[in-house]
């Protein structure tokens, strides 16, 4: 039978599906990328005006604590020569210029720029200075050798350019702080704009391209697909001379293909089918007789396995009450289950007072045979029957001694003969 040989061309179905796929991943991908762009565009420009609008706070903040710091220093001047008058602004004044000192170490820490930090490093120096400055004013006024307002005025005129000019500065950063903070956030409001237009364009062409593909794509290839289930409906129903017979050069057209040579083969193959069918019928009858005859065999098999079980543990009437069980060959587990069973169940139907177990004919007994054996005895006395154990040859009994088991409570005699004289003697008596 020929197989189909013709090759799909180069510009494939899964080569045009590769590349509309992957035009559409091109525009989710700028989409994704224009989006990124536009998110770390919007978060550098947040986080300038976020930096920009602390540090403006922190100037700010300078500012405010630089005028207290003036203010109560005025108050304190003025009360220069009333010590009443001069001791709460100089406490505030002191509070004032610790919270001068902690607002330019925050400024200091939080510089993103090194102008920043050399400007909080002036601001330190300033700061120290005028401490030191202010110091030795208020030396003069507790000492006496300043006692008018306008004394402490003038002697502390020579020192206020320094901590005024810090000031300015302050005001100065932060309205600058502000504006470029009002900058920045400026910018990440145009940013984001400009990233929503561009997303929204190229999702625009995402959406048209998507919507040309899924026009297009399932009408050109649902065709083929419904020749192929038409086709497979009727050689399903029976009709094994249907057809696809499409002609395409890509990979569905070589499935059609396949489709029509497998259509053949099995056309071919299901007229041999029948004529094999006749043949297999006809050998499965002559199986089933087979069958059945083997069944029967199977059962008598195992009829006779029962038997012979059966036989294997034997058990002979002496007299009305007395029972003899000869056992012969190897016990094993099994045989000695099977002798336990059929012992009782016989002294049990016959009401027999007395067994005689007879092992002349057992080979080996290990620990397990003398075991099962002792296990045997003491039932048959809890059913009410004397049991006497006959047959113990000398290498027997070496080895019961050897092996520890004990059959004290047990009647033994080396021979049956013995054994049934013994029986009888007592059923006289």
């Amino acid at each position: 039978m020929g197989t189909v040989t013709a090759r799909p061309s180069h510009f494939t179905f899964q080569l045009r599906l590769i590349l509309a796929l992957g035009f559409l991943s091109l525009l989710v991908a700028a989409i994704a990328g224009i989006a990124l762009w536009g998110l770390i565009s919007l978060r550098d420009s947040a986080s300038r005006a976020a930096t920009d609008n602390q540090a403006s706070q922190l100037a700010s903040a300078v500012v405010l604590d630089a005028l207290l710091c003036r203010r109560y220093e005025k108050d304190f001047f003025l009360g220069a020569g009333d010590l009443d008058a001069q001791d709460e602004p100089l406490q505030r004044w002191h509070s004032a210029s610790l919270q001068l000192r902690g607002a330019i170490q925050q400024f200091e820490v939080s510089a993103t720029s090194d102008a920043d930090r050399d400007q909080a490093r002036a601001w330190r120096e300033a700061w120290s200075q005028y401490i030191k400055n202010f110091g030795s004013v208020e030396i003069g006024i507790n000492g006496g050798v300043i006692k008018s307002p306008q004394e402490a005025l003038r002697a502390f005129e020579p020192f206020q350019a320094n901590i005024q000019t810090m000031t300015d500065q302050a005001v100065a950063i932060a309205e600058q702080k502000a504006s470029s903070a009002q900058q920045s956030s400026q910018s990440a409001d145009a940013v984001g704009q400009r990233t929503i237009w561009e997303v929204a364009v190229i999702a625009g062409l995402v959406f048209v391209a998507s919507i040309i593909w899924s026009l297009l794509f399932p009408a050109w290839l649902t065709r083929p697909i419904k020749a192929l289930q038409q086709a497979a409906a009727r050689l399903s129903g029976g009709d094994l001379t249907t057809r696809v017979g499409l002609r395409r050069h890509d990979e569905l057209g070589v499935l059609a293909q396949s489709f029509d040579a497998m259509a053949q083969i099995i056309q071919h193959n299901t007229a041999d089918l029948e004529r094999q069918y006749a043949s297999a019928s006809a050998a499965r009858a002559a199986a089933e007789a087979a069958r059945s005859e083997i069944a029967e065999q199977l059962a008598m098999i195992e009829e006779q396995r029962a038997q012979i079980s059966e036989m294997s543990v034997p058990i002979l009437p002496l007299t009305s009450s007395t029972l003899v069980m000869p056992l012969v060959g190897a016990l094993d587990g099994a045989r000695l289950a099977q002798v336990q069973e059929r012992a009782l169940h016989a002294i049990e139907q016959a009401a027999a007072r007395h067994l005689i177990l007879d092992i002349t004919g057992v080979p080996i007994v290990d620990t397990q045979v003398a075991q099962g054996l002792l296990q045997t005895v003491q039932a048959a006395q809890m059913l009410g029957c004397k049991v006497m154990l006959v047959g113990i040859r000398p290498e027997v009994a070496q080895a019961i001694v050897g092996l520890g088991v004990n059959l004290g409570g047990v009647e033994t005699r080396s021979i049956l003969q013995t054994g049934v004289a013994s029986i009888l003697r007592h059923a006289s008596a």
